[in-house]
C-alpha cells in the first residue's frame, strides 16, 4: 500500500489524514497554463516542489486562480526543472478582508517583509506614502520601481496564508493631496479609521468597531508622524490609538494592528 505523503517544512503536499486549511497554496500563474486544466511550473517554484516539499507524480496539492477559486491538483510529472499538474477548482476561497493598511514607507529591506505579512492577514488594499520622515532614496528602491518584484511579495503572502484576493499596492508620493482628494474615494464613506501614536492612551483592541464598512490602519515612519501629519489624518476620521505600552517597529506595529483588525473583521462577516 502506497504510504501518504508526509507534509515537511512549509509543505503543500497533502496526505489521506491532512488537514487542507493548515496547509499553503500553489497560486497559478498566466504563463503556467498548458490546457484548460493542466499548469507546468517551472524556474525556482518548480525547485521548491521538487527538492523542498519532495512532490512527486501523484501527490496532491492545493492550488488556487488568483480572485478566484480554490482546488486540488495531481502532480503529474515532477523534476527540478519543471512541473506539471493537472488542476481542478471548486472551492470558493476565504471572503476578501475589508481592511486598508496606509504606510509610510519604510526602509527596503523592512518594505517586503511588510508586504508579504499584510497580504497574509488579508489587506485588501495597501496605500504606501510618502510621509515628512520618510528619506527620498526610499521611493527609489527596486521593490517600488519594479512591478514584477512587488507582485511576487505579494503572491508569496497569498500562497502562505491560502488566500486567493489579490490585493492593490499603491504608492502615493505626496502625503496631503492623497489625504485631501483621494483618501474618502479608497475607503469609502463609514467604517473605522485608525491611527498607531505612541502617545495614545486609547488601546486599538479596546475601541468599538463599526458593523460595516472598511476598517483601515495607519501606520507612520520608524520616526513617527510629525503633528501636521497626524492632524491632517486626524480631520480625515481617522482615531489615534495604542499598540501597546512601548514604542515598536513598523514591521512589527503594522503586524499587530492588522492582526487586531482582521480579526474584528472576521467577526463582523
Amino acid at each position: 500500500m502506497r504510504r501518504p505523503p508526509v507534509r515537511r517544512g512549509r509543505g503543500l503536499r497533502t496526505g489521506s489524514g491532512a488537514s487542507p486549511e493548515v496547509l499553503n497554496l500553489l497560486l497559478v500563474r498566466d504563463q503556467e497554463w498548458q490546457d484548460d486544466d493542466t499548469i507546468a511550473v517551472t524556474g525556482d517554484r518548480a525547485r521548491h516542489l521538487f527538492e523542498v516539499l519532495e512532490c512527486r507524480p501523484g501527490d496532491d496539492i492545493r492550488v488556487g486562480k488568483p480572485n478566484g477559486f480554490l482546488g486540488r491538483g495531481r502532480i503529474l510529472a515532477a523534476d527540478r526543472s519543471e512541473v506539471r499538474v493537472a488542476c481542478r477548482f471548486d472551492a470558493p476561497p476565504p471572503p476578501a478582508r475589508r481592511l486598508e493598511l496606509l504606510m509610510a514607507v519604510p526602509r527596503p529591506k523592512v518594505l517586503g517583509r511588510v508586504v508579504e505579512q499584510a497580504v497574509s492577514l488579508g489587506v485588501s488594499r495597501l496605500h504606501l506614502l510618502r510621509a515628512w520622515f520618510v528619506e527620498k532614496s526610499y521611493l527609489k528602491c527596486d521593490l517600488l520601481n519594479h512591478p514584477e518584484r512587488m507582485e511576487e511579495r505579494v503572491w508569496r503572502g497569498l500562497e502562505v496564508s491560502g488566500r486567493t484576493h489579490v490585493p492593490e499596492v499603491l504608492i502615493h508620493p505626496l502625503f496631503r493631496p492623497f489625504v485631501e482628494d483621494d483618501l474618502d474615494r479608497h475607503l469609502g464613506k463609514g467604517g473605522g479609521r485608525f491611527l498607531a501614536h505612541p502617545g495614545s492612551e486609547t488601546p486599538l483592541g479596546r475601541v468599538p468597531l463599526p458593523a460595516e464598512g472598511v476598517l483601515a490602519l495607519a501606520i507612520g515612519p520608524e520616526r513617527g508622524w510629525t503633528a501636521f501629519e497626524v492632524e491632517l489624518l486626524t480631520a480625515h476620521g481617522f482615531q489615534a490609538v495604542s499598540l501597546g505600552d512601548g514604542v515598536l517597529r513598523v514591521e512589527t506595529a503594522a503586524v499587530a494592528g492588522l492582526a487586531l483588525l482582521a480579526a474584528a473583521d472576521a467577526s463582523r462577516s
